[in-house]
């Protein structure tokens, strides 16, 4: 069980990535003593096949599941993760056929 935040601080939107941005965390820096400051943003998840898969087409297969709207983006959606499907890519061109209609060049 959970309670549900609005989206304005939930982290959840990317609509109110501004707002995010307004707040920070002071955390630990890289040098002892220091201290930096880590921003809001909204989070967002990402999903890559290995060079080295064992089973590369398998690995195609399930992403393609988990990427379709009506299959495993209707579960991530079902528990509060927001598609960004699809998803520009600086490398749209290495993509495999079957996981194009899933993204688009970035620009």
């Amino acid at each position: 069980s959970f309670i549900p935040l609005p989206p304005r601080i939930n982290l959840k939107s990317p609509a109110h990535k501004d707002f995010y941005r307004t707040v920070y965390a002071e955390v630990s820096g890289k040098k002892p003593g220091t201290t930096m400051k880590k921003y809001g943003a909204p989070m967002v998840y990402g999903v890559t096949i290995p060079k080295n898969a064992p089973n590369r087409p398998l690995a195609e297969k399930f992403l393609v599941f988990l990427l379709t709207r009506e299959k495993g983006m209707k579960i991530m959606e079902e528990m509060g993760q927001t598609s960004l499907v699809p998803s520009p890519t600086k490398t749209f061109q290495n993509l495999p056929p079957a996981l194009k209609p899933f993204a688009s060049p970035k620009k």
